[in-house]
């Protein structure tokens, strides 16, 4: 089946936003990358272009397409001119992942091209002041792949909710940073909505004990507002650490500006205890952790669940509540694992499998299989969620509208060697010292 994949137009997009001139990596002159003998043409039967620019974006374009480069996720654009040596090739850009830009650079000089390099690298230390991390400090933070979205008021493709951590990759000083969330997503944040920390800073908000709210309106009450109270919501999924228990149920919570606040004990769990559940369930039963996450998926979409107000789809706020991450686009948790026919009526479906609809192969919606014919999704046509009645039909009305039944896929839970499966407890993000996040090799 064919998968829709984000090239590079939409890595562009977000580069072009960022106005930067070629520089120094980190500080120091321009860096030769590897170097090879000068030499004016590429013989064609390489099967390379005689022209080296040519030459260098074929081999960058064909590169992109092997290691599956994702505008979402990666943070790579390079973009090549005649160099000033006879033959060579002048690399310039971006890139936040010395990994893929070495693997790039092998290739370069295995065909021979020599490189001119001025590709700079994020983040840049002296560009950040030593701030290398952020959390959310409003009820929401906005996340956009253009930066012109967010002065401009567009819908941010992601809302990430109070407490979330963001690696910060560049801060132009202008109110915007570019940032890294939890699911490897890159865009534009203000930096109005974070608090921005060192690595010691964030290394002590780390280990304290949090929780993570579970209800779908939860508020806290902030301390020392004076003789009227003040109240911060508290979206679903926010973390926050813990200052001290309260005796007759709930938290005193520390906000990210330095605040402290109250959270009823109803509105949320202790993560350490909700995580360590979590983990023994997934161990011992990978078949009945999943059908706890079918269980939460019908449980939200009775509750009025509302993507626009959670800030994130029905699946993925059904696996958070039991302490897992998916990637919030749907073409990319259809990419989890092998896909699944789904059989007659969904017979080889199990409760908490992922199931994905569209149309010619294209994924847009995701749900959640519930069983005996049964699944639950987000309803684009009302706004909610909803419980649908599985259908094979190929019509694009079938399955409420949400399309056609494409394939399903069964998240291995048993051992989360996957980084794009990650639970919140083990996420690179929440650990002290905290590390950047592996990138996501979906299948």
């Amino acid at each position: 089946m064919e998968m829709k994949r984000v090239g590079r137009p939409g890595l562009a997009g977000i580069l072009a936003a960022l106005c930067l001139v070629p520089g120094p990596i980190w500080g120091a002159p321009a860096a030769a990358g590897p170097s090879a003998p000068s030499r004016p043409e590429v013989p064609a039967a390489e099967g390379l272009p005689l022209n080296p620019v040519d030459a260098a974006e074929a081999l960058w374009k064909a590169y992109a397409e092997r290691v599956d480069l994702d505008a979402r996720t990666d943070l790579l654009h390079l973009e090549f001119k005649p160099g000033i040596l006879s033959g060579a090739v002048a690399v310039s850009g971006t890139s936040a992942d010395r990994g893929l830009l070495a693997g790039f650079y092998a290739e370069l000089s295995a065909s021979g091209l020599g490189i001119e390099s001025s590709v700079e690298e994020v983040p840049n230390a002296d560009d950040l002041k030593r701030l290398t991390w952020g959390i959310v400090k409003t009820p929401w933070g906005s996340l956009s792949s253009e930066s012109d979205a967010l002065a401009d008021g567009r819908t941010p493709e992601l809302r990430l909710p109070l407490g979330s951590r963001v690696e910060l990759l560049l801060n132009r000083f202008d109110g915007l940073v570019l940032v890294k969330s939890t699911e490897g997503r890159v865009g534009w944040m203000r930096a109005k909505e974070l608090s921005l920390r060192n690595d010691i800073a964030i290394v002590a908000w780390n280990r304290r004990s949090q929780v993570l709210v579970t209800a779908l309106a939860a508020e806290i009450e902030v301390n020392g507002s004076g003789d009227g109270k003040t109240f911060l919501k508290a979206p679903f999924a926010s973390e926050l650490p813990i200052e001290r228990k309260i005796p007759d149920g709930g938290w005193s919570v520390i906000l990210p500006d330095g605040r402290t606040g109250i959270l009823r004990a109803g509105d949320a769990v202790d993560h350490d205890e909700f995580a360590a559940n979590e983990e023994n369930l997934r161990r011992e039963s990978p078949a009945g952790f999943l059908a706890k996450a079918a269980q939460s998926a019908e449980k939200l979409a009775s509750a009025g669940w509302k993507k626009s107000e959670a800030g994130m789809s029905l699946p993925e706020g059904a696996y958070r509540l039991h302490d897992l991450i998916l990637p919030s686009d749907p073409d990319r948790q259809a990419r989890l694992g092998a896909p699944l026919s789904g059989g007659r009526r969904g017979s080889e479906l199990k409760p908490g499998d992922l199931v994905f609809f569209g149309e010619n192969g294209r994924v847009r919606y995701s749900g959640i299989w519930l069983g005996k014919g049964r699944f639950a999704a987000d309803d684009p046509k009302r706004g909610g969620a909803a419980i649908f009645v599985f259908s094979t039909q190929p019509r694009a009305d079938a399955n409420g509208g949400l399309g056609p039944f494409l394939w399903a896929v069964r998240p291995e839970v048993s051992q989360l060697a996957n980084p794009c499966l990650l639970s919140i407890r083990s996420h690179p993000f929440n650990q002290a010292p905290p590390a950047g996040a592996v990138r996501c090799r979906l299948r």
